[in-house]
């Protein structure tokens, strides 16, 4: 009889000592809630704990996102999912680092959380900084010539930007002069001397091989230097497909088709930014480019190269220029 008593009596000391808790915690949680320190998030009354947790961090993140006064950069079309799809890139931060309290527990269950502003304004400042990481492999490769690297660093900058709520304020120094990043970015890869608009694609050899032709690509910079590390598409009967320049060379495999004589004398190429290894080397990147494929158009990406190996005007012309060619891979092999 006694064990029961002292049974029973455990249990409501632990009720109580939770009920205290929970007083306690719903103080802190009106506290909070008037303290331009933090950001909060508070769930409905609901039957689940877990579904509690989860409705008080959607509530957080949304309060961030209302009371946040960012500056991004957008583009025309459906503004407030593209600032939605932002702030969703520091969705883990926010889960890892918000502080969760229980209000209630039991037959009803509310929870609440609350982040730091100061703790929100590090996330930000870490993100800007890897911008500049990445801004700064770029400028090291181009400063190379290895312009298919510093494309894809300066396309990752470029997308960290744009996941930044700040992304229009960014700046940094660089060669002595302070920068908006976004501008300057989208000018190293798509403007007039960007890198896009400077590569030079060149047929170097064409061969018939039945169903089939096989195109021998060079491509190089303006100062003669090869290419590499850089993904084309290419048109290759019908079919879009793709390949990787290596140490200046790009094999394309062309089917014949019915518009063979098009897709022979020129060659439709697109530069390529789905990296393969963009998911794993910056998975913020990544899901911007998802989130942004089809709003972002870089004009320099399309070049359309001319096949000296064909015929393409009177058939003497075509002699000149087939001799030409040969001339110049002659000279080379020398």
């Amino acid at each position: 009889m006694k064990k029961n008593i002292l049974f029973l009596f455990t249990i409501l000391l632990a009720l109580s000592a939770s009920a205290q808790e929970y007083k306690g915690n719903i103080a802190k949680a009106e506290r909070i809630k008037v303290d331009t320190a933090y950001y909060w998030g508070m769930s409905d009354k609901l039957d689940d704990y877990d579904d509690a947790l989860e409705n008080a961090l959607n509530n957080l993140f949304r309060n961030i996102q209302n009371n946040y006064k960012s500056n991004a950069v957008l583009f025309p079309g459906d503004q407030q999912g593209q600032l939605l799809s932002i702030f969703k890139t520091f969705n883990d931060v926010v889960i890892q680092q918000a502080t969760p309290m229980i209000l209630m527990e039991g037959d009803e269950n509310q929870c609440f959380a609350y982040l730091m502003k100061a703790d929100f304004r590090k996330a930000l400042n870490q993100r800007y900084k890897e911008v500049v990481y990445y801004v700064n492999l770029g400028n090291e490769a181009y400063d190379k010539d290895n312009l298919g690297d510093a494309l894809r660093y300066y396309y990752i900058a470029l997308m960290l930007c744009y996941s930044h709520p700040d992304g229009k304020s960014l700046e940094m120094n660089v060669d002595g002069k302070q920068v908006k990043l976004y501008k300057w970015l989208s000018n190293k890869i798509d403007g007039d001397e960007g890198i896009m608009n400077t590569l030079n694609f060149i047929v170097k050899d064409w061969s018939d091989e039945g169903d089939y032709y096989k195109a021998y690509l060079k491509v190089i910079t303006q100062s003669g230097y090869s290419v590499t590390n850089l993904i084309i598409r290419y048109n290759s009967g019908g079919v879009m497909a793709s390949t990787r320049v290596e140490n200046g060379s790009a094999l394309l495999v062309i089917n014949k088709d019915a518009d063979e004589k098009t897709s022979q004398s020129m060659l439709n190429i697109d530069i390529d930014m789905n990296y393969s290894e963009l998911e794993r080397e910056s998975p913020v990147a990544f899901q911007m480019t998802k989130n942004l494929r089809k709003k972002i158009k870089f004009n320099g990406a399309s070049h359309n190269v001319q096949n000296p190996f064909i015929a393409t005007g009177d058939k003497q012309e075509a002699k000149k220029k087939k001799e030409e060619v040969e001339r110049s891979r002659s000279e080379e092999r020398r």
